[in-house]
C-alpha cells in the first residue's frame, strides 16, 4: 500500500471515530442533566437550637451541692453523660450515617435535671430526622421540624 493510499484510509476511518466521539460526548451531557434534574435533592442549610436535659440525679454533677434539685445552679453531665458539658461538639446524623452538622453545647443550668442548650450554626437539611452524638454517646433521634423551630429536646437518662 503507497503512503498516499494509507493517508487516504486514515482520514476515511478518523471521520466516524470523532462523529462517534461527538454523539457520546452530547449523549453524557443529556444523561447527566437528566438525572441531575430528576434525582439529586439541593440541599441548604439552616441554623437550630434546642435542649440536652439529664434526668437521672446520679447522672448530674452541680457546681456547689451534689443534689439533682439545685435549681438555677450550673451542672454537668456527671459518669456515662460526662461528656455532656459545655463547649462540647454535638454532631447531627442523617439517617445514612454521615454527618452533616456540628454544633455546640452551652453551659448546662440545674432544674429539677440539669439542662443544656445546643447550638448548630449550619446543619444540611431535607434529611427529615436527626441522631445527635457527643463523641460516642448516642443522645436520641430529633425531626427536622423540631430542630428547625428550636423546640427540640433530647432526653438523656
Amino acid at each position: 500500500m503507497s503512503t498516499r493510499n494509507k493517508l487516504s484510509l486514515d482520514r476515511r476511518t478518523s471521520a466516524p471515530i470523532a462523529v462517534a466521539a461527538a454523539v457520546t460526548i452530547v449523549a453524557a451531557a443529556v444523561a447527566w442533566a437528566l438525572m441531575r434534574e430528576n434525582g439529586e435533592v439541593e440541599r441548604q442549610m439552616f441554623a437550630s437550637q434546642g435542649s440536652i436535659v439529664i434526668a437521672e440525679s446520679g447522672d448530674v454533677a452541680f457546681s456547689s451541692t451534689p443534689h439533682a434539685t439545685a435549681r438555677g445552679e450550673r451542672c454537668t453531665g456527671n459518669g456515662r453523660y460526662s461528656a455532656i458539658r459545655p463547649g462540647a461538639t454535638v454532631e447531627a446524623h442523617a439517617p445514612n450515617g454521615v454527618i452533616v452538622g456540628f454544633g455546640t453545647i452551652t453551659e448546662g443550668q440545674g432544674t429539677a435535671e440539669c439542662e443544656f442548650g445546643f447550638e448548630f450554626p449550619r446543619i444540611a437539611d431535607q434529611f427529615g430526622r436527626y441522631d445527635l452524638y457527643v463523641g460516642d454517646l448516642h443522645l436520641g433521634t430529633v425531626e427536622e421540624d423540631a430542630l428547625r423551630s428550636g423546640r427540640s429536646v433530647v432526653l438523656a437518662g
